[in-house]
Order: structure tokens, then C-alpha cells, then sequence
């Protein structure tokens, strides 16, 4: 966790908050959750993207969410760029990291500045890892237990500090992560994961499981899915497909699926489309 510079005062009782959330296979959702409750009476609300501008009228206000590449994803930032926030509302992120929450905080306080506010509060939770791409980085069984276990601890942290609206320091970006972690994001432009996605039609039954949970809505399905230009490379497709029908070219037919163990694929419905995707 992030150390504190300052603790001034807590809320009073009529304080409002919101906390909006990007997710693809549930772990910031779950973490928005979680520390929702521990605050009492925040109200959450998931970002989509392309979604209209949301209000953000309210005294505090959270945005918790992955970290791709030690970077927000763009859905967050252009999310952040849109919306309207309330003269002295009390802002934080939470970032749900594998070990490396790089720049991402920094990214956001950076286009919250252009916008005339501050952020005031930034944490980490270090959550089970679901990307494949390139490379396998998920954990095995006993690893994922011990990060899901330490789930409350860090989220009680994490509300108590917003309570007594803390003012908390961002940590930049690390020299050599940050170096490597530029040199796969020029790489992944050249990628383009929505082209390598492929599906095994002896296992597809056309459920439209992946439809539905793409928070881009790009996944059409006629036979099987097919992709568009818009993908988030959140790996939802890939992890919540029921049958384990969709894999990245040929080389993760072997490795995990995840999805957060509290959260329940319908939850991380975007929509409903039993076929055509938006």
C-alpha cells in the first residue's frame, strides 16, 4: 500500500460518494465492492466506454482499475477526460495490479489537473493476474488464495484513509518497468490482439457468453464470434468463455482461466445481445 502524508478529517454523516469502476473479469469490480460497503452509502457505477459523460457530483469520489501495461486503460482515461466533477469533491483511485501499478495513478492525476482538480488519494491492491498475452503471468492456486485473502485488509485500509479523506502521495513509475512496459505497448500496437483472437467450433455452442461481457461491445456472433476494432485487451472473452472455446492464436489453449471467485460472470454483463453485439 501507498503511504499516507497526511490524515486531516473524517466525513460528516450527509457526505455523498461515488465510486465508478472499469472491469473485465472482475477484480476491480470486486474491490469497488468491497471498499463501497466499508465506506457505507457510496453508490458504484461501472465505466463503459463511449458511454455518455457521467456526473460526478458527488463530495468523494473513487475510480478503481487494472492496470494494463502500468497504464489506466484507455477506457479510464478517456472516462476521467469526460467527467464532470464537483468543486471540491475529494478524488481517489485504486489501481488492482500484479505487481507492477506503475504510472497509472500518475496518468490520471495528469488529466485531472488539466481539469482543474487534484487527486488526493491513490492505492494499490495486488489481485490474481489474468493476462496470457505473449506471456502466461496468472498465478497458480496457493498465490491466488493469498492475494484474495489479503482482499478485506486492503480494503479496509483503503476506506479509512477515504474516510478521513487522506491525502496520499502516488508512487511514479519505476525506471526499468517503465522502460519495458513502453516497449510492449509499441508492440501490442503492432499486435492488435482482436485480429489473434481464434475459436475452436467444435466447442463453441454460441452462448454469447463473450458478447455479453465485452465492455467495448465489440463482438459480434452469428456461428461463432467474430471481433472488431475496439478491444480492450481485458481478456474477458478469453477467461469467462464457458466452454473455453476462445483462445489467442494457438499458444493459451493450456493456461488459466480466471474470473474474481465472488463475482458471477452475469455481473460482468455489459449487455444482453444474445447474438449480434453492438
Amino acid at each position: 500500500m501507498l503511504q499516507g502524508v497526511e490524515s486531516p478529517h473524517t466525513t460528516g454523516g450527509s457526505m455523498t460518494t461515488k465510486i465508478f469502476y472499469f472491469t473485465g473479469t472482475g477484480n476491480s469490480l470486486h474491490a469497488a465492492k468491497t471498499i463501497a460497503a466499508k465506506i457505507g452509502g457510496a453508490t458504484v457505477e461501472r465505466i463503459l466506454p463511449r458511454a455518455a459523460a457521467a456526473s460526478g457530483q458527488a463530495d468523494t469520489i473513487g475510480i478503481v482499475f487494472p492496470v494494463y501495461l502500468h497504464r489506466p486503460p484507455q477506457a479510464v482515461s478517456e472516462f476521467v477526460k469526460n467527467l464532470s466533477i464537483k468543486k471540491g469533491s475529494y478524488l481517489f483511485t485504486v489501481v488492482t495490479h500484479n505487481g507492477e501499478p506503475g504510472g497509472a495513478h500518475k496518468v490520471i492525476e495528469k488529466i485531472l489537473r488539466k481539469k482543474g482538480a487534484a487527486l488526493d488519494g491513490a492505492f494499490n491492491i495486488l489481485m490474481p493476474g489474468n493476462s496470457v498475452i505473449i506471456a502466461d503471468f496468472t498465478q497458480g492456486e496457493e498465490e491466488r488464495a493469498r492475494r484474495l485473502n489479503a482482499l478485506e485488509a486492503a480494503c479496509d485500509e483503503i476506506a479509512g484513509a477515504v474516510l478521513h479523506r487522506a491525502k496520499i502521495a502516488a508512487i511514479a513509475d519505476r525506471p526499468l518497468p517503465a522502460l519495458k512496459s513502453a516497449m510492449m505497448r509499441n508492440f501490442m500496437k503492432g499486435y492488435r490482439l482482436q485480429n489473434k483472437f481464434n475459436v475452436d467450433t467444435a466447442l463453441c455452442n454460441g452462448c454469447a457468453t463473450c458478447v455479453k461481457v465485452c465492455p467495448e461491445q465489440n463482438i459480434s456472433l452469428k456461428s461463432t464470434p467474430s471481433w472488431g476494432e475496439h478491444c480492450a485487451n481485458c481478456l474477458a472473452c478469453y477467461h469467462l468463455c464457458p466452454r473455453q472455446a476462445i483462445n489467442i492464436e494457438s499458444y493459451t489453449k493450456e493456461r488459466l482461466r480466471y474470473r474474481h471467485p465472488q463475482v458471477k460472470t452475469a455481473e460482468l454483463y455489459v449487455c444482453n445481445d444474445g447474438g449480434q453485439g453492438v
